[in-house]
C-alpha cells in the first residue's frame, strides 16, 4: 500500500527539480555580482514552490480517497491516508530541493551536508518505532517528519545568509490558502475530476487577484519558462 502511494508523489519531484534547474545559474551568477537580486530570487524561489507544494497538499487532504480511487482500484483506498501524509511531505520537499540548490549556489555545501546527516539520522530512529507501531500510515509520518527536519536546517542557515524570512510570503498567502480549502470543503464531494478541473483555474484565479507575485517576479518566471522551453527543445 505504501508503495502504491508513494508512486503518485515520485513523479511530482520533477516540479521542483525543473525549476531550481532553472533559477539556479541566476543565483550562482547573483551571488558574485548583485546580493539584492539573489534576495529577490530566494524570495522567489520559495514563493512559487511554496504556492505549488499547498496547492497539491491542500487539494489531496479533501479528495484524497477519490483521488486514490479514481487511479488505483477500490482495494487500495487504505493507502490514501498515506498518500496525503506523502503530499504534505512533498510541500517540505518542494523547499527542500531549492534551499540546497540555493546553499549549493553561496558555496555552502557543507549545510547540506549537516541537514542530509540529521535527515537520514531522524528516518532511522523513527522508522524504528514507527513502522512496527502503525505500518504503512507510519512510515509516510516518518517521510513527512524527516522532510521537516531537514527543512528547518536548510532554512535556518539560508535564512541567515540571504536575511529574509519566509513568515512574510506565508502571511501573503494566508488568504490564498484559506479561499481555495473553503471552495475545496464545498465541492469536495464531486467527482474528483470535477474538483480537479475547478480547483486549479480557482487557485490560479487567487492568485492573481490577492496579487501574490509582483510584476517584477511575473517577468522572472516569463524569462525562466522561455529559458526552460528553448533548453528542452
Amino acid at each position: 500500500n505504501y508503495s502504491a502511494a508513494f508512486r503518485l508523489t515520485y513523479p511530482l519531484n520533477f516540479i521542483p527539480m525543473a525549476i531550481v534547474m532553472s533559477l539556479y545559474p541566476l543565483m550562482s551568477k547573483s551571488f558574485h555580482d548583485s546580493k539584492e537580486r539573489l534576495v529577490k530570487l530566494f524570495q522567489y524561489g520559495l514563493k512559487i514552490l511554496l504556492l505549488l507544494g499547498f496547492g497539491l497538499a491542500l487539494g489531496t487532504t479533501f479528495i484524497h480517497r477519490e483521488l486514490f480511487t479514481l487511479l488505483y482500484v477500490n482495494k487500495f483506498t487504505d493507502a490514501s491516508v498515506p498518500f496525503m501524509i506523502l503530499m504534505w511531505a512533498e510541500l517540505f520537499l518542494f523547499l527542500n530541493f531549492f534551499l540546497v540548490d540555493f546553499n549549493n549556489s553561496i558555496n555552502k555545501q557543507r549545510i547540506n551536508t549537516v541537514a542530509i546527516t540529521w535527515m537520514v539520522l531522524v528516518n532511522l530512529l523513527l522508522n524504528l518505532y514507527f513502522i512496527p507501531k502503525w505500518g504503512v500510515f507510519g512510515s509516510s509520518l516518518v517521510k513527512l517528519i524527516t522532510n521537516i527536519t531537514g527543512f528547518v536546517i536548510l532554512y535556518y542557515y539560508a535564512h541567515k545568509k540571504a536575511g529574509q524570512s519566509i513568515f512574510p510570503i506565508l502571511l501573503r498567502f494566508l488568504p490564498i490558502g484559506v479561499g481555495f480549502s473553503i471552495l475545496l470543503f464545498i465541492i469536495q464531494n464531486l467527482h474528483a475530476v470535477f474538483v480537479i478541473l475547478i480547483a486549479i483555474p480557482f487557485y490560479a484565479g487567487l492568485i492573481i487577484v490577492c496579487r501574490f507575485f509582483s510584476p517584477q517576479e511575473i517577468r522572472t518566471f516569463r524569462q525562466i519558462f522561455k529559458k526552460f522551453k528553448f533548453t528542452n527543445n
